[in-house]
């Protein structure tokens, strides 16, 4: 039971334990997908796995690519957030800062571009919008919890209006509502805002409540607010909860009734004893069942008592109807009815909802009328009327009381004095006596709409009898707005019930099979009787074992956390000595380390402290030089800042070049430095193994190990003298190879400087001859001309600021990068020199530690040796000494042993007889048990079988006859809900044809749209009649002429009306599309002819049309997998996409065409496993969107010559590229999940992985380039050539060859260059 328990809670604690770490590893998983970059990894950790550390550049390359996916993140819940209902959970939490997407973005671009100003207004420009924004009325928690209370602010008054009637968004009260409403002018607005809605809805609130304020509800009257709800109730609920049709058919049929009864002559009632049971001695209605024959005038009287009653009944519900509508609603008057005429069945009357329904027996003569199983007659109880019980309802009292008092005042005359203490007594009994008959009956009724189910709890009896006279009127009205909707479900369930027990009993019924069915239920009922007596028995088992379990695992549980306590101070305890210990001995090895490694870690410091120190001042003295040349270039004019622009890019390639090159002679030193030391390491390390070696046979090589020993001492004394040699041998060349790098760099600097500086000159000059002849003419020019000039020359003073502004931003921001990287790297070398150092120490004063701890070790194990050898000793010598003593005890034992068997022996042998025959005995008596119980359990086994199978057989018939029940019910359900299809398809044609005719009539009725509309009838009966006269002219006839020429062509001009007849013809005709899909010939015609086009102006109209042809057959599920099917259907689509990249309309309907192929997600995956297709469409969008600069720009230049006309034609071409750039967005999107399953697929059945590809936005060390700008894909680079970005080939080129890297990066510093310089020209 302990271990029970114990598994138990262990297996409760490895599910929580388990679910936990699924939770953190699912949190995980998330976090590493947002925050790494597996490739990032691999490019820059050590080897092939990826592991750290990493080189140079992996933080700022992460920095970008989380980055991305932040704002791609965000990008992405903005728009789905965008088109889901108002009813979606809340994107942001209510205790967030931020409750904006573009606060989100800009709170993820505020560290990498601080200064820059508002950064969403330049991402705005490249597409980049978000539009989300939490409103904080969605906040707002709407569940009510105290209508006193919560239902003051009116807010959430507003949205129950708003939800009754069913108005949504712009059409509900909500937006209007004043949120918060924190004063009371606010909480008044909004209930009013609230009161008119429910106003205009037409609602009308009842009775007293019709001159309820706002201000009631804002001062939390509950009486007020429940009159509201109420009439809300009653306007909106009670019509869909009680159709107004079913509700009178309903009424009509209990009124048929009842009329029945009283034309039968069972208008009258007599009732059995206090109950509403029939009386036993009549005909349940007051008749005398014995009298047969009646005389003329009796059965004239008694037809002329039934017209009375009957008219009495019509006048009476009339008269309820017609007065009823001033003091209840409509629908209170019905449920009113409905109680009337079915009460009235059953011999109760209702005239209203307060004292009818005080005792309720009217609620017990409802629930019986429609469940007379639940609510029999004979349980429900009459409240006496022979006494005026006060303060209860009218059905109660009779005139018997009069006579009461009559009969007591004459027994005062007599004198009796005891009779007004038994009127009193008799009083009491009797309301005693109604008291109880009315919680009786509500006890019922409550019981029985419990079961039902549906039903709320009663909230009105016997104590609104005694406060108030009867409970109040609209409580009551409510609650049978609910039961009767309840009855009336109740009443079709049981009706459907008895039409399918009818059904089965006429078709399965057969003599003798009733009894049958009798026996096998009793058998059925006997074995799950058994069945749950033995699972109740196995759980109170179960129950103790438990209980049992977890006593016994308490009591483990606090024995092991003794154990485990004392266990921890023990373990602390000797953890602390050997750690005393451990630390003796490293402080004992450190101080004899430090002595020997302060002096070189001192050398080391000084000499990287001196080295980098002339860096910083290098970089420092070219940076200010480099501020004076800037300072010098800003005092120019436009032309001289694009000059110095150029030469300060090809400045910085030079030095980047040069940089590169220094940075791999200096690796190359490092990695020869690291090589010499970990062969000088490897020296020591082989020494300090062999003074290890001979040490060990010190205790027996004594004078030859010391000898040996400071042999080895001199040697490795002379090894690290002589490595230091040629250590320092090499730093000074290096140092030397430096000087002479240096000069060099500083000569050919000198150089450009000299040559730039004539160059200025010249230019200066020049400058100065022509400023001179425009002089003279300007002096020659009309004062108009020198208006106008002056004019001009400002907007170029204006021109020339704003690039030399934006140029001095992007110098400041370059040269900040380049500053900051510089100093990361010069940081990150710092603190690695310094860690090896710190590393190299440590290491050795570990290896003097260990060398004499093994020393203090060997001794302890030579001292325990000896220890042990002479306790081995001392026991050897006391086991002999025992073995002895042991010898002499045993012989004795042995003789003494000897003789008490030699005494036995002669008694034993004479009671071995006796006991071989009572074993004989015993033995035959056991061996007829043993048959006798086999054959005992044979028997029982055999009766268990027998019993077994009749069991079976029973439960086979019984499974067979209610399968077939189930089947039937079935069947039956099926064909009602055909019925019901059919009939709500009806419904629709009607609906339809209603809508039809209105809008027809609308149109009709409109003169400005009904010649139009004839004019259309007219020419649509025109061309049904030529298609009538001449079937030639049909879409079908013209597929079927189109396929042929297809299959035939003769003229360009054919072939394109072919193709633009098929597309009209699968436009408008889905027949047409699935034949000619089905047309394996006419598709392979098709796409031999698309396949022929090339990107001629001739060939343009025939592809336009093959392509609408193509988005036509494509949006069909059929015709589009017919489509996809085709041989090479893609692999053309994808060729006249980048055939026809310059015609924007061409390729935006081949986009539409691909995504509607790709709408199955297995033809998804087939697209995506195509390894060109993906490549060849970003290649397009790359150039697609270069060209969409290029449109940009022309627009700007067109603007300023004041020409716009082209600059419209530039718009209006760049927005054609831009709505075909986001086809071919979405549609990468679409396929990019298939790729990366694709590619894990892969990668899991070991295939190797395909190479990463930035999807239009490829990485950048300094900032994230925009899609299609130079800095990105340069035109005619090999990137661009390839059709893959620039970032991934420099990728692997860096990857696979430090020289080759070096000449890509030189490559990239060019299209730098290049790029400065075009976007310059570009901006001018």
């Amino acid at each position: 039971n302990g271990n029970g328990n114990g598994n138990g809670n262990g297996n409760g604690n490895g599910k929580a334990e388990r679910r936990y770490a699924t939770e953190r590893a699912e949190r995980t998983a998330l976090v590493a997908a947002l925050v790494r970059d597996r490739e990032l990894e691999l490019e820059f950790g050590v080897g092939s796995t990826g592991a750290p550390p990493f080189a140079d550049g992996y933080q700022e390359a992460l920095a970008g690519t989380v980055l991305k996916r932040t704002l791609l993140l965000v990008f992405l819940m903005d728009r789905a957030r965008a088109g889901l209902p108002p009813s979606t959970p809340l994107l942001f939490r209510g205790d967030a800062p931020c409750k904006s997407s573009a606060a989100v973005a800009e709170l993820a671009l505020r560290a990498s571009t601080y200064g820059t100003g508002d950064v969403l207004r330049h991402v705005r420009h490249m597409g980049y919008r978000l539009y989300h924004a939490q409103e904080p009325i969605r906040e707002y928690d709407f569940m009510v919890r105290n209508l006193a209370v919560d239902l003051r602010d009116g807010v959430r008054l507003c949205r129950l209006v708003e939800v009754l009637a069913g108005a949504v968004g712009d059409d509900g009260c909500v937006k209007d509502a004043a949120f918060p409403a924190d004063s009371r002018a606010a909480r008044t607005r909004n209930v009013r805002l609230a009161l008119d809605a429910a106003k205009a809805c037409g609602v009308e609130l009842p009775g007293k409540w019709k001159d309820v304020s706002p201000a009631d509800v804002v001062d939390g009257h509950l009486a007020n607010t429940l009159g509201l709800l109420y009439a809300l109730m009653m306007h909106f609920q009670a019509p869909r909860m009680l159709p107004t049709g079913e509700l009178d058919d309903e009424i009509a049929v209990w009124r048929s009734r009842r009329a029945n009864q009283i034309l039968a002559g069972r208008g009258r009632f007599a009732f059995h004893g206090a109950t509403l049971a029939p009386a036993r001695d009549s005909n349940r209605h007051g008749e005398d069942s014995n009298r047969h024959e009646r005389t003329p005038e009796e059965v004239e009287e008694d037809e002329a008592a039934r017209s009375a009653a009957l008219f009495a009944d019509e006048l009476a519900d009339a008269a309820l109807a017609a007065s009823g509508t001033d003091t209840y609603s409509e629908c209170e008057v019905r449920l009113l009815r409905w109680a009337r005429a079915v009460c009235a069945c059953v011999g109760v009357d209702v005239t209203d909802f307060k004292s009818s329904f005080a005792d309720g027996t009217a609620l017990c003569a409802l629930v019986h009328a429609y469940a007379p199983r639940l609510a029999p007659l004979r349980a429900v109880s009459r409240p006496p009327t022979t006494l005026n019980v006060p303060g209860a309802p009218p059905s109660w009292r009779s005139v018997s009381y009069g006579y009461l008092l009559k009969e007591q005042r004459a027994c005062t005359e007599d004198g009796d004095d005891d009779a007004d203490g038994d009127v009193s007594t008799e009083a009491l009994e009797a309301r005693a006596r109604a008291t109880a008959a009315c919680k009786a009956n509500f006890k019922l009724a409550s019981e029985v709409c419990r079961a039902l189910g549906g039903v709320p709890e009663l909230t009105f009896g016997p104590a609104d009898v005694a406060s108030s006279g009867g409970p109040d009127a609209k409580v009551v009205a409510g609650y049978l707005l609910f039961l009767c909707a309840r009855l009336l479900c109740h009443r079709r369930e049981d009706a459907a019930a008895t039409r399918i027990q009818r059904w089965w009993r006429f078709k399965h019924w057969r003599p003798g099979r009733l009894r049958r069915w009798c026996r096998a239920a009793t058998t059925v009922s006997k074995n799950k009787r058994a069945l749950d007596a033995r699972r109740a028995a196995f759980a109170r088992m179960c129950a103790i074992i438990r209980v049992q379990s977890a006593w016994r695992g308490l009591v483990a549980r606090r024995l092991k956390a003794k154990a485990i306590a004392a266990a921890c101070v023990i373990q602390r305890h000797a953890r602390g000595k050997m750690a005393r210990d451990a630390y003796a001995d490293v402080q004992f090895a450190t101080m004899i380390a430090q002595t020997h490694a302060r002096r070189a870690m001192a050398r080391r410091a000084y000499l990287t402290l001196r080295h980098h120190t002339i860096r910083c001042q290098a970089i420092h003295r070219g940076a200010l030089a480099r501020d004076r040349y800037m300072e010098t270039l800003w005092m120019n004019d436009a032309a001289t800042t694009i000059q110095s622009a150029w030469r300060s890019a090809r400045q910085r390639a030079a030095y980047v070049a040069f940089r590169e090159m220094v940075v791999h002679i200096q690796a190359m030193a490092r990695g020869a430095t690291t090589r010499r030391m970990f062969l000088r390491y490897l020296r020591v390390w082989r020494g300090a193994t062999r003074i290890q070696a001979v040490f060990r046979g010190h205790l027996i090589r004594r004078d030859h190990a010391a000898l040996r020993a400071a042999a080895v001492c001199a040697q490795k004394t002379r090894k690290r003298a002589v490595a230091r040699r040629a250590f320092l041998e090499q730093k000074t060349s290096a140092v030397a190879i430096q000087a002479a790098v240096r000069g060099w760099i500083a000569r050919e600097r000198y150089n450009d400087v000299r040559f730039t500086a004539v160059l200025l000159q010249a230019r200066v000059r020049g400058a100065a001859k022509r400023r001179e002849f425009l002089e003279l003419r300007r002096a020659a020019l009309a004062a108009q001309r020198r208006f106008r000039a002056a004019r001009l020359a400002r907007a170029r003073e204006r021109a020339a600021t704003r690039i030399q502004a934006a140029f001095r931003g992007w110098s400041a921001n370059q040269s900040y990068v380049d500053l900051r990287f510089t100093s990361i790297v010069l940081q990150a070398r710092a603190r690695g020199a310094r860690d090896r150092a710190r590393f190299q120490a440590l290491k050795r004063a570990a290896a003097v530690a260990q060398k004499h701890r093994r020393r203090l070790v060997a001794a302890r194990e030579h001292e325990r040796t000896r220890r042990e050898a002479r306790e081995t000793a001392a026991k050897e010598a006391a086991a002999k000494e025992a073995a002895a003593a042991t010898a002499i005890q045993a012989a004795w034992r042995g003789a003494a042993a000897r003789r008490s068997y030699e005494r036995l022996t002669s008694r034993l042998r004479r009671r071995r007889d006796v006991a071989a025959t009572l074993i004989q005995t015993n033995f035959r008596c056991w061996a007829a048990r043993c048959d006798f119980l086999a054959l005992r359990w044979a028997a029982s086994v055999v009766r268990r079988a027998w019993r077994a199978k009749k069991t079976r057989d029973a439960f086979v018939a019984l499974r067979l006859v209610a399968v077939r029940c189930q089947a039937r019910a079935r069947g039956a359900k099926a064909r009602r809900a055909f019925l019901r299809l059919r009939r709500r398809r009806a419904a629709t044609v009607v609906q339809a044809r209603w809508r039809g005719w209105c809008c027809r009539r609308r149109v009709a009725a409109d003169t400005a749209v009904g010649p139009r509309i004839a004019e259309l009838a007219a020419l649509v009966a025109r061309s049904r009649a030529r298609c009538l006269t001449d079937p030639s002219r049909t879409l079908g006839a013209r597929a079927a002429r189109a396929v042929a020429t297809l299959h035939a062509p003769r003229r360009l001009r054919e072939v394109r009306d072919a193709l633009r007849d098929l597309a009209v013809a699968t436009r408008w005709s889905g027949t047409c599309r699935r034949e000619l899909a089905s047309d394996e010939r006419a598709m392979a015609a098709l796409l031999r002819t698309v396949r022929r086009c090339d990107r001629s102006s001739s060939h343009e109209p025939v592809l336009a049309a093959a392509y609408a042809l193509f988005e036509n057959l494509s949006a069909d599920g059929t015709c589009a997998r017919a489509l996809f099917e085709c041989r090479d259907s893609v692999n053309v689509i994808a060729e006249h996409m980048q055939m026809c990249r310059d015609r924007p309309e061409l390729v935006a309907a081949a986009v539409r065409t691909v995504v509607n192929l790709c709408g199955d997600a297995r033809r998804a995956a087939e697209v995506a496993a195509m390894g060109k297709i993906l490549g060849r469409i970003r290649s397009i969008a790359e150039i697609m969107q270069n060209n969409v600069d290029v449109h940009r720009h022309r627009r700007i230049a067109y603007i300023e010559q004041r020409r716009p006309d082209k600059a419209a034609e530039e718009a209006t071409a760049a927005a054609k590229l831009e709505l075909s750039i986001a086809s071919m967005k979405n549609l990468i999107s679409h396929l990019e999940p298939h790729v990366h399953k694709n590619a894990r697929n892969g990668a899991g059945s070991g295939s190797k992985k395909p190479p990463r590809s930035a999807l239009l936005y490829p990485r950048s060390r300094s900032r994230l380039g925009r899609v299609g700008s130079p800095a990105v894909v340069a035109v005619g680079s090999p990137a661009a050539g390839k059709g893959q970005p620039f970032c991934d080939k420099e990728n692997a080129t860096a990857a696979s060859l430090g020289k080759g890297y070096t000449a890509e990066r030189e490559r990239r510093g060019a299209l730098e260059r290049e790029r400065i310089h075009g976007g310059v020209l570009a901006a001018i």
